[in-house]
């Protein structure tokens, strides 16, 4: 099956937008859309500078033949309303935008995370299963609201192929996010009483996955995961650090205090997904020929390797010397976060 001719990528600018930029760049003439003027995209996009939620969206998407819909926001940190505007909002004009120009296709890059993590989910979680994202953690329950605002769209338009996958958490040598500075803190930090799996997935085999849907004209939900998961020890090893077991209430309190210090990866309300297991089961991508290059041990060891001398103390990336040297100063951050709960084994 061929490629379409003209791929309009929404949110270029965002690692998985940019990613699938440069993966449908080498079989489709691709138009890249964003309100943030890319680095330097790849050799014959062509780059048009726009807000996802401009009016005149329409315009830019005339002669399209496919929307990836990429204009999502991964700041777990902002606050509800600001994620509504730009993540609901955003796909609320999107689709319009869609309706209008006639498009035929449209891919939506959508998160795991909808389903939700609750001590009763089946590992794993298949398309079948319900969304049930936890309500106070805004991030996942307004994607869960972008989803069903999908579905609604796509049952009024039955002659667009609407695909939503639902992706596990993405990592990257040097994407920032809540993960990598989870990942790359100086211990692996759990709450005492979670069980997390730990499911992640390349960006590139992200983008591999956009253009796989494109290309086999695939439509419905698919999960889009490695096979299998690790544990908490597991994820550990790869990283070759050790486990920091930390109570619920202590885990909570640190993540309050490197919110109000400006430097906190994620909010309180998201430590569920580190508490209960969310992981899914993408068989029905992989039985139509989808396959992942990197597994998340892979991803776990090449993440390692890029890091190496240097720890995330919430959203900041330090050398590990300058940590050795700093003294004080080190000293006084480190207890802004609950750094000395965290040495005494904290189980509050």
């Amino acid at each position: 099956m061929a490629m379409p001719r003209t791929v309009t990528v929404i949110g270029s600018s965002t690692p998985l937008g940019s990613a699938a930029v440069e993966r449908l760049s080498t079989d489709s003439a691709v138009v890249a859309i964003d309100g943030t003027v890319p680095g330097m995209p790849p050799g014959g996009v062509d780059v048009r500078v726009m807000d996802p939620r401009d009016r005149l969206l329409p315009l830019a998407l005339e002669g399209t033949d496919a929307v990836v819909h990429a204009a999502f926001s991964d700041d777990l940190t902002a606050g509800p309303d600001a994620l509504y505007g730009h993540n609901v909002g955003g796909t609320r004009n999107v689709l319009e935008a869609c309706a209008r120009a006639d498009v035929g296709r449209l891919v939506v890059l959508s998160t795991a995370a909808v389903y939700g993590a609750h001590a009763d989910n089946p590992v794993p979680l298949d398309e079948y299963a319900p969304m049930r994202a936890n309500p106070g953690f805004a991030w996942a329950y307004q994607r869960q609201l972008v989803e069903e605002l999908v579905e609604d769209w796509a049952d009024a338009h039955p002659d667009v192929a609407v695909t939503v996958l639902r992706l596990v958490p993405v990592l990257g040598p040097e994407l920032e996010n809540a993960v990598s500075h989870l990942l790359g803190a100086p211990r692996l930090l759990v709450p005492a009483t979670g069980q997390p799996l730990w499911q992640l997935l390349r960006v590139s085999d992200a983008a591999d996955a956009v253009a796989h849907v494109l290309q086999h004209d695939l439509s419905g939900i698919y999960n889009v995961a490695p096979d299998g998961w690790l544990s908490t020890d597991e994820t550990a090893a790869a990283l070759h650090t050790r486990v920091q077991k930390v109570g619920q209430t202590t885990f909570a309190q640190i993540l309050r205090a490197a919110q109000a210090a400006g430097i906190g990866p994620a909010p309180e309300e998201s430590l569920a997904y580190l508490t209960h297991p969310w992981a899914v089961d993408g068989t029905r991508l992989r039985e139509t020929g989808w396959r992942p290059r990197s597994s998340t041990r892979d991803c776990l060891q090449a993440f390692a390797e890029s890091r190496a001398g240097t720890v995330s103390i919430g959203t900041l990336r330090l050398q590990t010397a300058d940590l050795r040297r700093a003294g004080t100063g080190v000293a006084f951050l480190l207890g802004v976060l609950g750094w000395r709960l965290l040495r005494r084994g904290g189980r509050s």
